[in-house]
């Protein structure tokens, strides 16, 4: 996603799946493909939605997705009418719903074709550009807002299976990738659609403390042409700082274990990076200027995954618990700060991406994950 954090990223975490019996749900991080895509095709018929939320009034509105869509990444810009952009990783396609007010929005819905599982999974924008990970394909997507044309790309240096993450667009046009499996982040830089290169960085860092970029973020310094990008690592259960001019990787201290660190965003206004912890039922706090100290840990919250742009003192969050919430946070310094959860509208559903439009609704995609009985999946 692009400095102003439009796009909101992740998968949900597979943590304390012990039991014998379970109800399933996304488990794309920390999982194979295979158990992922085994779990998935049970929520194949999953009611999906999107929500939008008016802190203010406290409400929720309730626009339904195609069953099945099993939304991950949403992206949302401007205002009067509003659009948002949601990646529908179980329907292969990328969906755009032009919000004017609740009694007047459309949805239009862009297949991605090129293959027959796709699994486009988190989103950004930058200006005409919907950028997104297709995760089963090992490809990144571009649509054309005012076209309708869609690009991918793939090879050129992108190994296979890269488990492509969150995506995020730096301020010189240039597209960063989290590949998760291969523990790499990469640049993606364009002339042309037949002419593109994608450049690998960690390479030089020790995997056993960066393994799986999942969540990233990028760190505005001198833009277009000094910036870092900021990572989270659920499986590494670590988070960390590259500067890209230099190659330079700053990892921050060791965190608890299993808190898994999944998504990541910066506070330009502090200068911090807060990081969600589902595994610990905290969310993280870094200061960027010494992030290789121990980081913070503020809470408790009930699993927060995703995290939208911070906007002032407040960050919103969703809460992948048995209920399913939004949470606000409001930061005050470390030892003055709340947060509020507002459960979805029924019981049982599953939130993933947040983001925020400028009228400040809170824009969520969630969906409600279909009880079957499984025998546990733990190695």
């Amino acid at each position: 996603m692009n400095s102003q954090r439009l796009n909101v990223k992740q998968s949900t975490v597979a943590i304390g799946l012990a039991v014998s019996l379970l109800l399933v749900t996304t488990v794309l991080v920390g999982r194979s493909r295979a158990e992922a895509s085994r779990l998935n095709s049970n929520s194949a018929g999953a009611r999906s939605y999107l929500y939008r939320f008016d802190a203010a009034a406290q409400t929720f509105f309730t626009i339904p997705l195609s069953n099945g869509a099993l939304p991950m990444g949403v992206a949302v810009t401007g205002t009067n009418p509003t659009h948002v952009w949601i990646a529908e990783y179980g329907l292969d396609r990328i969906t755009q719903v032009v919000f004017t007010d609740t009694t007047n929005y459309a949805q239009t819905a862009y297949p991605i074709t090129a293959t027959t599982k796709s699994g486009p999974f988190l989103i950004t924008i930058d200006g005409s550009a919907v950028w997104f990970t297709e995760r089963e394909t090992n490809r990144v997507g571009r649509l054309n807002v005012v076209t309708g044309q869609l690009d991918e790309f793939s090879g050129h240096g992108l190994p296979a299976n890269a488990g492509l993450a969150d995506i995020n667009v730096a301020p010189d046009g240039s597209v960063w990738i989290a590949g998760q499996y291969a523990k790499r982040l990469y640049r993606l830089v364009i002339t042309s659609t037949v002419d593109y290169t994608f450049q690998e960085f960690l390479a030089g860092v020790n995997v056993t403390t960066t393994v799986g970029p999942f969540g990233i973020d990028v760190v505005s310094i001198n833009p277009p042409t000094s910036y870092q990008i900021a990572f989270a690592s659920p499986a590494g259960n670590r988070i960390g700082l590259l500067t890209p001019a230099t190659g330079f990787v700053l990892i921050a201290g060791t965190l608890p274990p299993g808190f898994a660190p999944t998504d990541i965003v910066y506070d330009a206004g502090r200068d911090f990076m807060w990081f969600s912890e589902p595994g610990g039922n905290y969310l993280g706090l870094s200061f960027k200027s010494t992030l290789g100290n121990f980081p913070t840990q503020i809470g408790t919250i009930a699993r927060p995954t995703f995290l939208s742009r911070v906007e002032d003192n407040t960050l919103w969050l969703s809460q992948q618990d048995p209920m399913g919430q939004l949470a606000r946070f409001v930061y005050t310094a470390t030892d003055n700060y709340t947060f509020t959860s507002y459960a979805l509208p029924g019981m049982g559903l599953q939130p993933n991406g947040v983001a925020l439009s400028g009228d400040q609704a809170v824009w969520a995609v969630a969906y409600r994950p279909e009880r079957v009985f499984l025998p546990a999946l733990m190695k």
